[in-house]
C-alpha cells in the first residue's frame, strides 16, 4: 500500500507546481528572467560615407550624404560621377540602422545601411530585378 502512495505523490508533482503561485521578488513583482538591453541612442546618422554598391553586377564607388533637417528628420542624397545624385524619398533610423527609399532611373528602390560604433557600413538595396549587398564607411561626422 506504501508503494501505491509513492507513485500516486509522484505523479501529481507536475500537477501541484502548474498550481504553486509564480515565484515573487522582494518587490512583490516575478523576478526578471532576462536582462532588457537599453537602445543605442549614441547614433547620429548624419555626415557621409563612402560605400561599394554593385549595379547590374558591377561594383562602384557611391557616396551617401546624411543631413539632419530643421524639423528633426533626416534627408540622404547618394553620389556617382556617372550616374548622377539620387535622393533619398523616405528616411528612417532605427538605433543604428538606416532604412530608405530612392528613386533611380530604373525605378524604386529601398536600402538598409547598418553603421557599426566603428563605423563599419553594412547593408543591402533592393530593386526589381536588381540589388546587391552595400559594404563601406562613416567617413565623417558634422
Amino acid at each position: 500500500m506504501l508503494s501505491n502512495c509513492r507513485v500516486t505523490l509522484l505523479a501529481m508533482i507536475p500537477v501541484v507546481s502548474v498550481l504553486l503561485p509564480e515565484a515573487k521578488s522582494a518587490t512583490g513583482h516575478p523576478p526578471l528572467s532576462a536582462t532588457v538591453a537599453a537602445p543605442d541612442t549614441t547614433f547620429k546618422p548624419e555626415g557621409s560615407y563612402t560605400i561599394d554598391v554593385a549595379v547590374g553586377g558591377q561594383v562602384m564607388v557611391m557616396i551617401f550624404v546624411v543631413e539632419k533637417k530643421a524639423d528633426g528628420s533626416y534627408g540622404g542624397l547618394f553620389k556617382h560621377a556617372e550616374m548622377g545624385e539620387f535622393a533619398a524619398t523616405s528616411f528612417k533610423v532605427e538605433g543604428r540602422t538606416m532604412s530608405m527609399g530612392i528613386m533611380t532611373p530604373g525605378g524604386a528602390a529601398t536600402v538598409t545601411l547598418t553603421v557599426t560604433k566603428e563605423n563599419v557600413v553594412e547593408g543591402e538595396w533592393s530593386m526589381q530585378g536588381d540589388g546587391s549587398k552595400i559594404l563601406g564607411k562613416k567617413t565623417s561626422s558634422p
